[in-house]
């Protein structure tokens, strides 16, 4: 289904010209300056620095983009799931831990500390299911 919805968001791309270049095949005429994702406008989505206290109470600056986090989050409710952009970030953290992937692979998901892998493990013993991590 995944493969299935970048294929259409890439068609959708290619027929609107939103960042392409027809002179090179090798990426389907797609620019490979442009970012992958585009806002609806198809400009790159803008990371904000953000702040917040680590486990350690030491602050740590981090970078977020709230319009995505906003849109991913529309799309969720759109399709009645409910939850927020974290919720699937947090169910396909748990799911890897239950495969038995180890923290470091986990940690490629973009925590900056190994330490913020830490609650996945305590959500990935309670219930397998994926729904009920969309509380």
């Amino acid at each position: 289904m995944t493969i299935e919805a970048l294929e259409t968001y890439l068609t959708y791309r290619i027929e609107r010209g939103i960042g392409t270049e027809q002179a090179d095949a090798r990426y389907r005429g797609l620019s490979p300056k442009t970012k992958l994702i585009l806002t609806h406008k198809g400009s790159k989505f803008y990371l904000n620095t953000k702040r917040r206290i680590n486990f350690a109470d030491e602050q740590v600056d981090y970078l977020a983009c709230d319009s995505l986090q906003a849109h991913i989050t529309k799309l969720y409710k759109d399709a009645g799931i409910g939850g927020s952009s974290h919720s699937g970030r947090r169910s396909f953290a748990s799911n890897l831990l239950k495969q038995g992937h180890d923290l470091e692979t986990v940690q490629l998901l973009g925590h900056a500390e190994l330490d913020h892998v830490m609650p996945y493990l305590e959500v990935s013993q309670k219930k397998s299911c994926a729904t009920c991590f969309l509380r």
